[in-house]
């Protein structure tokens, strides 16, 4: 069976890529995203600290995920979005998503879509409205 503790382990992107940094003697901090072996080594470090074979990872770089991801406004280039990590492996990705219409248009602008068109479907659906929400889909 895996390792549960009462409260889930959750650590933010940035501590994670400081934290193998450190471990590894090597500055990692400006990586956009975790690879395989940084999954493997906070999924060690949960369970040998945690006593969990379950991490979240939050706090993505908003630059590395999709265009619908919402911002942290806590945190500058960060979104509120997550990663769970299970014995080092990628189980689930989510997080919250935007609901605001003129938050789409901004994005997909800034991220260099000058033609809107083919998002239209979906930046209807926004104009009309849409409540906060979240979304996540299964990595395996």
């Amino acid at each position: 069976m895996p390792a549960l503790p009462d409260r889930s382990v959750v650590v933010h992107f940035t501590d994670v890529l400081e934290m193998i940094s450190k471990a590894i003697g090597r500055d990692i901090t400006a990586e956009p995203d975790l690879a395989s072996a940084h999954e493997r080594w906070i999924g060690e470090r949960a369970l040998r600290e945690h006593g969990s074979d379950f991490v979240f990872v939050e706090g993505y770089p908003t630059a590395h995920r999709a265009f619908y991801t919402h911002p942290d406004p806590a945190r500058p280039g960060h979104s509120r979005a997550f990663d769970l990590i299970f014995r080092g492996l990628e189980l689930v990705s989510g997080g919250q998503r935007m609901h605001w219409h003129a938050d789409y248009v901004r994005t997909l602008t800034a991220r260099g879509e000058s033609d809107l068109s083919a998002y239209s479907g979906y930046l209807d659906a926004m104009r009309s409205g849409m409540p906060p929400h979240g979304g996540f889909a299964f990595g395996l």
